[in-house]
């Protein structure tokens, strides 16, 4: 326009000018003790919204056992937020890796782990109940001991949690459902030139789940999933980037 102001193209063929808009950051919170913060390894959150609660994960880096996974409720309000008790994941296990999901047809929070003490890939959900959470009992996944990170979802499409982890260049996908506090997980799908680093992201406008990883190269490679029941069917794969990356 001739103010030189930016504008959009409205259904009828005129034109409007783009309206401002503003917005302001809440102060920060500090979730428990500068020594569970200064000390973690790990940290990712998923948002509950059943509960309208987020869910924050993370490990005691120096604790007994090293990397001891916890789990902490917060509550969103005006700008704030504030949390609850931490509370332990899974008692005497240490954790490597980690990813997290929130089923919400079975309104419960997902966890998948490479078990650093027994060398497991192993699942636990949880639920939320005010400002706290509890967990049911750990579940191996699979019978490999995986070596790279470990990603999750929740494929709402397929009503179905998914998770990934690598081992000797390949991917193993695994497709679980809910039910109460225990998942039942198909076999693995294996995923193949997925070496490491993988990351998993749900479109919902195509119903798909889209698996990142970085392949023996370490190029940044991707795969779309069609989830069914408890297999994975993959695309094929298509480079993103040609060149190193790591920690996708």
């Amino acid at each position: 326009t001739s103010s030189g102001k930016p504008v959009v193209l409205n259904s009828d063929g005129t034109v409007s000018e783009v309206s401002g808009a503003t917005g302001s950051v809440g102060s920060s919170t500090q979730m428990n003790s500068v020594y569970y913060l200064a000390n973690s390894n790990g940290r990712t959150a998923v948002y509950d919204t059943s509960n309208d609660k987020v869910v924050v994960f993370y490990t005691d880096y120096t604790g007994t056992p090293t990397r001891l996974p916890y789990a902490v409720v917060g509550t969103v309000s005006s700008g704030s937020i504030s949390f609850g008790t931490p509370v332990v994941v899974a008692s005497g296990i240490g954790v490597w890796d980690f990813g997290v999901a929130f089923d919400s047809t079975a309104n419960k929070v997902i966890i998948t782990y490479r078990d650093a003490t027994n060398t497991e890939f192993r699942s636990q959900v949880g639920t939320v109940s005010g400002t706290s959470i509890s967990f049911g009992s750990a579940q191996q996944i699979g019978s490999i001991n995986y070596s790279t990170e470990v990603d999750c979802i929740y494929d709402a499409t397929a009503d179905r949690v998914v998770t990934i982890a690598c081992d000797s260049g390949n991917g193993d996908v695994f497709v679980g459902q809910v039910s109460g506090t225990s998942i039942t997980w198909g076999s693995a799908q294996t995923l193949s030139g997925a070496d490491g680093s993988p990351r998993l992201v749900y479109d919902p406008d195509q119903g798909k789940t889209i698996c990142v990883y970085n392949n023996s190269s370490n190029y940044l490679i991707g795969a779309v999933a069609t989830i069914s029941s408890s297999t994975a069917t993959f695309g094929t794969p298509a480079t993103g980037i040609s060149s190193t990356t790591n920690y996708l």
